[in-house]
């Protein structure tokens, strides 16, 4: 039931990744992902230890203790939404008056508590805010799993595809992207066939999956298994 879809999606990942999200393979996609997590940590804020201000043309957090922290496109998001502000209309207006707008509705939020997912070290950003409650699943412990049934089970490979989605260029592994948001593993087995009785053409069926997954809330951890 899934097929089509899983199809389709593969192949917009393949079309629309920019090239710094692209990895030639899943070691290199951990290794990112890895140095990533090593810079970001975890960290529960009161509702009241923190507003906006606007620096320049943008926006960023300020914590009662003075330091502040530049907003990623999707942490602005998430943190209008809090507030119930709409965060699309938001990014129209100057950052004074979106960030009264936030601030505004700050003050009025019910939740007690958020989660930062913030870098350690300056210059500080804010990759995510969510509920303390968030089940957060690190993208480097997902590839490393993904490491490890590569390194029992050499026949599981990255498929070939044009570089960076351009079609007619080299034809190199793909199916390997990580970006601000989220994961996205593309693997195959391509040299083991399953036979299909169903199939008159005796070409066989191959195995493949797609793992998914977002440590800032942008999706739910997914996997898609399926035969080609």
């Amino acid at each position: 039931s899934v097929s089509a879809v899983t199809a389709y999606t593969a192949h917009r990942e393949w079309a629309s990744r920019p090239p710094d999200e692209r990895y030639a393979s899943v070691q290199a996609l951990y290794e990112a992902a890895r140095v990533r997590r090593q810079r970001i940590e975890e960290r529960t804020i009161d509702s009241g230890d923190f507003r906006t201000e606007a620096d320049d043309d943008d926006l960023v957090l300020r914590e009662t203790s003075g330091r502040t922290a530049a907003l990623t496109h999707w942490s602005f998001g998430q943190l209008a939404t809090i507030a119930s502000a709409p965060p699309n209309y938001l990014r129209t207006l100057p950052a004074e008056i979106a960030s009264s707008a936030i601030n505004y509705g700050l003050e009025r939020v019910r939740r007690e508590q958020h989660q930062l997912f913030v870098e350690d070290t300056a210059p500080w950003t804010v990759h995510a805010v969510t509920s303390p409650r968030y089940a957060r699943v690190h993208h480097h412990e997902l590839a490393a799993r993904v490491l490890d049934l590569m390194a029992g089970h050499p026949e599981w490979h990255l498929p070939l595809g044009y570089k960076d989605g351009e079609f007619g260029a080299e034809r190199v592994p793909s199916g390997a992207y990580l970006g601000d948001r989220d994961m996205f593993l593309f693997l195959v087995d391509g040299n083991r066939d399953l036979d299909d009785p169903t199939d008159r053409t005796h070409a066989g069926l191959f195995r493949g999956f797609i793992l998914r997954n977002s440590d800032v809330g942008a999706a739910a951890l997914s996997l898609d298994m399926f035969l080609f």
